[in-house]
């Protein structure tokens, strides 16, 4: 009830006007617990620590998902390159137009410099960098959609795929659902996560349906 209200928002246990619609300036903003100030665009937002949530703290014009918490995008947290570089998930961005601090994994062009960025994975197959499927989504759903990624029902988050797994190290960091194929050389999930029917199973020479029942 309280969201179908455009000037409300969801607080601690209460409803609360938007931040933006309460705030003008920026010490009043940033006394509040609730908000932050958004000196990029000179107005008060919701303070990222408050989402808990992937899905609504992406949507927020100043946050992002980072390692299982919600915080404030690069561009908005750090003003100064020192401050920027000092943080592992940023790296501090020269253009024509401006220089900022930026935290884009795809903006890394090697795999030390993807990896460098906690929130990132370099992929060796597609010779890119993105982020972390544990950053990118928070349900089954979306996570499996995603054919690098897949859902972990030992961690109940999203993971990366074993398939998208290029090194023996990785695979083997993975072993709760994943395992190393040592004759073709690659990483796979392990039978008992491969598949849910015995058919399947069966033709599969690796596996053996095992009937609990």
């Amino acid at each position: 009830i309280c969201t179908t209200d455009q000037m409300c928002a969801n607080g601690v246990k209460t409803c609360m006007i938007r931040c933006i619609l309460k705030y003008e300036a920026e010490p009043g903003c940033d006394a509040d617990n609730e908000c932050q100030w958004d000196w990029k665009h000179s107005n008060c937002n919701r303070n990222c620590d408050k989402f808990s949530s992937i899905s609504t703290c992406n949507t927020a014009p100043t946050c992002m998902w980072s390692n299982s918490t919600c915080r404030q995008q690069y561009n908005m947290r750090y003003t100064a390159q020192a401050d920027c570089v000092a943080d592992s998930e940023c790296t501090w961005e020269v253009l024509p137009t401006g220089q900022q601090c930026i935290g884009n994994c795809a903006s890394r062009f090697n795999s030390v410099h993807c990896e460098l960025n906690t929130m990132c994975r370099w992929d060796s197959t597609t010779q890119a960098c993105d982020f972390k499927c544990e950053n990118k989504f928070e349900n089954s759903a979306d996570c499996n959609a995603d054919p690098k990624c897949m859902w972990s029902a030992v961690s109940g988050i999203c993971v990366t795929h074993c398939k998208s797994v290029a090194s023996r190290a990785e695979c083997q960091n993975m072993a709760t659902i994943c395992r190393w194929d040592t004759n073709a050389l690659t990483c796979d999930k392990q039978c008992k996560f491969r598949y849910s029917a015995g058919d399947a199973c069966e033709a599969d020479a690796e596996c053996t349906w095992y009937n609990s029942g």
